[in-house]
């Protein structure tokens, strides 16, 4: 059983917090790692309710260097482990169905300004993508390859069909499947799971007055030098919780919730004779604008279950349960489901598919639609400094954030290194692309955690440039 002098708590186990723990479990093998779940089952939310599209380059440029490790990440760990099998990992054909005033609309826009204002606007996610130059035409739909068009869509009108990406930038995975396998190598490594457990109360040192543990609702003590708070839209209130006397201008506090509705249907038919004949079919992602429903439909085939995936209705303004396993399958009369359907019926040939779940998941989303991660000074939080004055207003976060091209991924190289300053971290606001960047961002927070040099730039998303963004630091 893994045993250290610095054992961590990690406070929700998602794909954010699950990935962490399973890539410091390779670099750090002896370390004990506590990962505290509220809810009674595993991966409630948005971890097993997104669509699980990965995308290699649809992203800002504060974010891109994350994402590309992210893809990678994620290809690397398929290729080891049998994903394609165990997970439905494959790579993914992105079309987007829109109209020339579309087209001309996103060619006119800065490249940043397109990752962000799909996720707040509900526009398509097709914005985000790297689109061809304003001289270069779009595919019609004649001119485009049988094999770019999946066989359950139809297509009704005359959309312009755009190919947006291929296999080598996009992919598709299931993610219930993808975050029950870490989960399973986590605790085959000794991690400990707290499922239906909340973190009550922080335990300090009577000495120094800095972070010694986490109290939990079932009375257990877990002595800890480091705190990961991964817990998606629930992380305000767990601060809340544990910090009374937080600076309540902290940037982490300004984790909102994008409610996000989706239907999964099941393909009555077998696959066609193409499918069937390919070893590898790829999925397909489509991204299209319903003029009738006034929102952008995503739909998505994932293997291996062979089903498929709607979603693309998303909303700010539906309250955050106090436990996500809470209004997760609404009924099929619920109204952001009827509406969701009523796109499947004209979209997918419902007469070979059939509904066999519907969800709700609550995505955490800051202000500037990017990710946030890395230490919260103790003084931010109400604590007494575990690090010196000095040091605690210049951390880990802006000397070891950089990359390194030594760095492995999939499987970091194990040996020593000096340890990570102690104190409390996070790691949140991933937004539509937590499954995209979870694996990603636990091997970056997992390198953070233990000192070392990351294996992506992620600078722009530190808390420490936050909080100096907003003068936080004197």
């Amino acid at each position: 059983m893994p045993t250290s002098k610095n054992p961590l708590v990690i406070i929700g186990g998602g794909i954010v917090g699950t990935s962490t723990a399973y890539f410091l479990s390779l670099l750090h093998p002896t370390r004990e790692i506590h990962i505290i779940e509220a809810a009674s089952a595993l991966f409630p939310s948005g971890s097993s309710r997104g669509a699980g599209f990965i995308a290699k380059d649809w992203f800002s440029s504060s974010v891109a260097d994350l994402g590309a490790l992210s893809f990678s990440v994620h290809k690397e760990l398929a290729e080891k482990h049998g994903g394609r099998e165990k997970w439905g990992y494959a790579g993914s054909i992105g079309v987007s169905l829109i109209t020339p005033g579309i087209v001309a609309e996103l060619h006119s826009s800065k490249e940043d300004e397109r990752w962000e204002s799909w996720l707040f606007q509900g526009t398509s996610r097709a914005e985000a993508a790297v689109t061809p130059a304003p001289s270069e035409p779009s595919v019609a739909l004649e001119g485009t390859a049988a094999a770019d068009m999946p066989p359950w869509l139809q297509l009704s009108g005359h959309p312009q069909v755009e190919v947006i990406s291929r296999p080598d930038s996009t992919s598709q995975i299931h993610p219930l499947k993808f975050c029950n396998f870490l989960m399973g190598e986590c605790i085959a490594r000794g991690v400990h799971l707290h499922l239906n457990t909340t973190a009550t109360a922080v335990l300090v040192s009577p000495v120094t007055g800095a972070l010694a543990g986490i109290q939990t609702s079932g009375g257990l003590n877990l002595p800890c030098s480091q705190v990961l708070i991964s817990s998606g839209v629930w992380t305000p209130r767990v601060i809340h919780t544990l910090f009374p006397n937080a600076n309540p201008a902290l940037p982490v506090l300004k984790v909102t919730s994008l409610a996000g509705h989706s239907i999964v249907y099941q393909r009555k038919t077998p696959p066609t004779a193409a499918e069937a004949a390919s070893e590898n079919p790829p999925c397909h992602a489509i991204f299209t604008t319903d003029e009738d429903e006034h929102f952008s439909p995503e739909i998505f085939s994932r293997l291996p279950t062979n089903d498929i995936y709607l979603a693309g209705l998303n909303s700010p303004n539906i309250p955050v349960p106090d436990l996500a396993t809470e209004d997760a399958h609404p009924p099929l009369d619920h109204p952001a489901i009827v509406r969701l359907h009523k796109v499947g019926e004209r979209m997918l040939r419902p007469e070979n598919l059939e509904i066999v779940k519907t969800g709700c998941c609550h995505r955490p989303v800051l202000p500037d639609g990017k990710p946030m991660m890395g230490r919260i000074p103790d003084e931010q939080l109400g604590l007494a400094s575990s690090i010196g004055p000095a040091s605690s207003r210049r951390s880990s976060n802006s000397s070891d954030i950089s990359a390194s091209s030594s760095t492995s991924r999939s499987s970091p190289s194990s040996s020593p290194s000096p340890g990570g300053l102690p104190g409390v971290y996070t790691c949140v606001g991933h937004g539509s692309w937590g499954v995209a960047l979870g694996p990603g961002s636990g091997l970056v927070m997992a390198e953070i955690l233990e000192g070392r040099k990351t294996s992506a730039d992620v600078s722009l998303l530190s808390v420490e440039h936050q909080i100096e963004q907003l003068g936080l630091l004197i």
